[in-house]
This record gives structure tokens, sequence and C-alpha cells, in this order.
């Protein structure tokens, strides 16, 4: 009976040093890296399609109606005369959820740099910087990882606006010639 009360201590000691324990994380997703790197390579296309004027590579890491939304609005800017190039600085991302067979989530976070040049005489005309929080969904169609919508969630902007402010050399004051 001596045995008792001891082996009871042992087992209470075990139970509350098991306490203070964080049970384990959940295994990771085994689609994580190749999920991301769908995104980071969407990512750079998308950079380069702006900075080419040409978006068709998008069609390679994008559903037909992801691609086709970057390209209106590359179009839109262009019709402005202006052409955007965009710089990656970092990108990070959360753990993935699936949300239905072959369709996933993933939160990201990204830092971009952009610089806003006029088509036609290829003059610097603005910068600016955004930090993005998005959640990207992607579909596993034929073999492969694409981009099918991209949620924004957040945006911080740090912008130079000041050539909105500036006249142009061949304008007067008063805005008369």
């Amino acid at each position: 009976m001596k045995l008792f009360p001891s082996l009871l201590a042992v087992s209470l000691l075990l139970v509350a040093s098991g306490c203070d324990q964080q049970p384990p994380s959940p295994p990771a997703d085994s689609r994580q890296p190749a999920i991301e790197a769908a995104v980071t390579w969407y990512d750079a296309l998308l950079a380069d399609g702006y900075r080419s004027l040409n978006m068709s590579a998008l069609e390679q890491v994008a559903t037909p109606e992801v691609a086709s939304k970057a390209y209106y609005h590359m179009a839109a800017i262009g019709e402005a005369g202006v052409k955007m190039d965009s710089q990656l600085g970092t990108i990070t991302f959360e753990p993935l959820k699936e949300i239905a067979p072959n369709t996933v989530t993933i939160p990201a976070e990204e830092n971009w740099q952009y610089i806003y040049w006029e088509i036609k005489t290829g003059k610097r005309l603005f910068e600016n910087s955004v930090l993005y929080r998005l959640i990207y969904t992607l579909e596993h169609t034929n073999g492969k990882w694409l981009v099918n919508n991209i949620a924004v969630q957040s945006t911080k902007e740090s912008k130079d606006s000041s050539f909105i402010f500036q006249r142009p050399p061949d304008q007067p004051p008063g805005g008369g010639k």
C-alpha cells in the first residue's frame, strides 16, 4: 500500500508537468512550397507584364479571368500614357487552407515598389511603395497551381505625389499661353 501514494504522486507530477506544454503544431501541408512558388512566379510575371506592357505570360500561372484583370489594369494605365515598373521587395506567407478539393487559399504579405514612367518620353513621373495583405486563391488544374483570385485585405501606401503640384515647364503661371 505504500507504493500507491508514491505512484499517485509521480503520476500527478507527470500530469502537472505536461500541462505547461503547448499542443504539437499540426503538420505542415506538403503542398505549401509548390503553392508559394506559384504565387511568387505569378508576382514575377505580373511585374514583367507591367514593365513590358504585355501580360500574356500570366496565362502560365493564372486563370484567364485573373490574367484578363491584370491586362485591363495595365491597358488603362497605358491609355493614360504611363507604364508601371514594379518590383517585389519581400513576400511572406502564412499556412494555406484547403477550401474545396483542389482549391486552397494562402494569405501573404507583399511589399512592392513602383516607378511610373511616361511612355512617350521615358520620363520618370513618380514612385510609391505599397505593403499589401492579400489572400490568394489557387486551383490545381492540369497538374499545376493557378492563381484563381486575389483578395486585398489591406494596403499601406507611401507615395511621392510631388509631381502633381509641379507646373510643366512650357506652362506660364495663370494657365495662359
